[in-house]
């Protein structure tokens, strides 16, 4: 562009306004993508490794899976979970990263996720539809697909 600007083809407001606008949608995409590589797409458990998979995307938008042990995950009940909010705080204990978990629009197909991430049943009584229906045949290949 500054080759435009310099064989007199484009105006100086409008090289910096370019310029200016290519920065901040650079600056907006890195921002986003700061929130939604924290955004927990989905949660696995290993009851035979007692270890937790934590899937979220990467930068590029690539599916990236963390696997860490169950003792590490903090109760969701000691980080002051709110059932109004859209987003809850996954902390783990040894990771600088803070995950966001979204209960009010998932399915739940183990009600033991209760137990792992340390939030009372109770406490999801007022969301709408969070536990799905236990009927699931867990031989079916996308249930297995998804390491539960």
């Amino acid at each position: 562009m500054s080759l435009w600007y310099f064989s007199g083809l484009i105006s100086l407001p409008t090289l910096v306004s370019a310029s200016f606008g290519a920065l901040g949608t650079t600056g907006g995409l890195v921002g986003l993508s700061f929130f939604f590589r924290r955004v927990v797409g989905e949660i696995s458990v290993n009851e035979r490794n007692l270890d937790i998979t934590i899937s979220s995307l990467s930068f590029w938008g690539n599916r990236c899976d963390r696997t860490f042990p169950l003792t590490n995950v903090v109760p969701l009940s000691d980080s002051g979970i709110d059932v109004k909010n859209a987003f809850h705080r996954l902390e783990l204990y040894d990771c600088k990263i803070v995950y966001l978990l979204n209960l009010r629009h998932c399915k739940i197909f183990d009600e033991m996720f209760f137990s792992v991430i340390g939030l009372p049943k109770h406490q999801t009584d007022l969301m709408t539809n969070v536990v799905a229906s236990t009927n699931c045949d867990k031989s079916k290949p996308e249930y297995l697909a998804k390491g539960k």
